[in-house]
């Protein structure tokens, strides 16, 4: 009981408490309402006789299952054609299995999530100047130059929509404790985080800062995933993951190929460099010293590996790895 106590402290508000409803065409573009920090909306439509039985996530605040139903309503075009339903069937039990982790890997620090920077090449970024010279040149003649000041300006737009039209990268960590056979999968992103709908009942979605108002966004399609949207908020999805068959000690890696990595013995952080998968730990070398956010927020006293997981191809997120203990 105390170490559930614990567990609850450390973890934030879940924001992706999982319910079911029933709906029965003709219906369409669901809102499902808990109040002005939580909304889950459900797109596209059911035709009269249609019905859909869906798990969906409920953005609800505080801890332990809500105590109301979600409001839920949906546009009535014609108020005198046939009516469809939509009912509530209930809170479906916290099945994340978060609670079953030792306290100390749940507290530890969240990675950073901000906004994507805009990368815009270096051809495009030297035509600026030209263009600022032409605009110059050309200003006797008031249309020639705000031609061209606008030609400038739309390449540079250009080239900054095609960037952010990009998937939006983000950080993962898996935070493993040694003797522990669960670990914990934190995936951050910041303002919108996607997961697959078979994967709800086993993830949990923290929101920084908390109280922040949260949108989930889904479909009536079956087995399409949901969005959950937070304006300028860091999103966190939490998994727990059971890692009993892949051992990462001293003499081997059996867990990934790490492209970095670094050890903490005695208070000092060594780098060992790339570490692969069937290998033993390599010895120290030079090298810089790791992130702040990954190396701060660690237990005291006991050893600690830190890697870098080499992504795989064309991925963007960064994926990492912080290991206490280990042997």
């Amino acid at each position: 009981m105390i170490a559930l106590l614990l567990v609850a402290a450390a973890a934030g508000e879940n924001r992706a408490r999982i319910g079911e409803i029933e709906v029965t065409g003709p219906a369409r573009d669901l809102v499902l309402s808990l109040g002005q920090s939580a909304e889950t909306r459900i797109e596209g439509e059911l035709l009269a006789g249609e019905r859909a039985r869906l798990v969906v996530p409920l953005a609800a605040r505080g801890q332990g299952p809500p105590s109301v139903a979600p409001r839920i309503t949906w546009p009535v075009e014609d108020p005198l054609a046939p009516a469809g339903s939509a009912r509530f069937l209930g809170w479906n039990a916290d099945t994340s299995g978060i609670d079953r982790l030792p306290p100390g890997i749940v507290a530890r620090p969240r990675p950073p999530a901000g906004p994507d920077e805009i990368e815009l090449p270096v051809a495009v970024l030297a035509l600026l100047p030209a263009a600022f010279l032409l605009a110059l040149l050309a200003r006797e003649r008031r249309t020639a130059s705000v031609l061209v000041s606008l030609a400038g300006a739309a390449l540079c737009g250009g080239w900054a929509a095609r960037d952010r039209s990009r998937p939006a990268s983000g950080i993962s960590v898996l935070e493993l404790a040694q003797g522990s056979g669960l670990g914990l999968e934190v995936r951050a992103q910041f303002a919108t985080a996607t997961l697959a709908a078979a994967d709800l009942s086993a993830t949990a979605l923290e929101v920084d800062p908390e109280g922040a108002r949260v949108v989930w966004v889904g479909s009536f399609a079956p087995g399409s995933s949901w969005q959950a949207r937070s304006q300028g908020s860091a999103l966190y999805l939490l998994r727990a993951r059971d890692w009993t068959d892949r051992s990462l000690t001293r003499e081997k890696n059996e867990l990934a190929d790490l492209a970095e990595t670094w050890l903490r013995e005695e208070g000092e952080w060594t780098a060992r460099g790339a570490w692969t998968l069937g290998t033993p730990l390599p010895p120290p070398r030079s090298g810089a010293a790791p992130p702040g956010w990954l190396s701060s927020g660690l237990p005291q006293g006991i050893p600690v590996l830190l890697g870098r997981i080499e992504p795989a191809s064309g991925g963007r997120e960064e994926a990492w790895i912080r290991l206490t203990g280990l042997r």
